[in-house]
């Protein structure tokens, strides 16, 4: 889980906004190593008690969303990542 500073929210915003390429990697990234658990922790503000948790329903619209920004700016090989992603927890899913 990635600590980050407790600024304001336009700033936090703005990070994401700017940064989005690399917070979906990291996202990705988070989901390859931890699927199989309800929840993922990604990120907390500060020292505060605020965390952000992505929930294993939401796990495949964020990597489809992923996947489309990754072919958008051109970057394959994450967008194929998202892609074998998908079809490996949509194959479990099936089986559970």
């Amino acid at each position: 889980m990635i600590e980050l500073p407790a600024h304001s929210l336009g700033t936090l915003n703005k990070f994401f906004v700017d940064n989005e390429d690399v917070v979906l990697k990291y996202m990705l990234l988070k989901i390859s190593e931890q699927y199989e658990q309800e929840y993922i922790e990604l990120f907390s503000f500060g020292q505060s008690e605020f965390v952000v948790k992505l929930y294993q329903k939401d796990y495949l619209n964020m990597l489809n969303d992923a996947m489309t920004l990754f072919v958008k700016i051109e970057q394959f090989e994450d967008a194929a990542l998202c892609r074998d992603l998908i079809t490996k927890i949509s194959i479990d899913n099936v089986i559970r």
